[in-house]
């Protein structure tokens, strides 16, 4: 092997473990931020009825 055929294997691994990279973490953020919103609704929801019980 080469001096470039070296770099070019060593740049096209680095590509695809970038390019990997980059898809797990959107699709971590995504995967958090759905179900941080869930678990915030569902804890706004049983206050709001915890209140409304107690204003009757």
């Amino acid at each position: 092997m080469t001096w470039t055929e070296i770099m070019k294997f060593i740049a096209a691994t680095l590509v695809s473990v970038g390019g990997a990279t980059v898809i797990i973490l959107g699709l971590a953020k995504w995967f958090g931020d759905f179900i941080s919103k869930r678990l915030l609704d569902n804890y706004k929801n049983k206050h709001e009825n915890d209140l409304e019980g107690i204003k009757k």
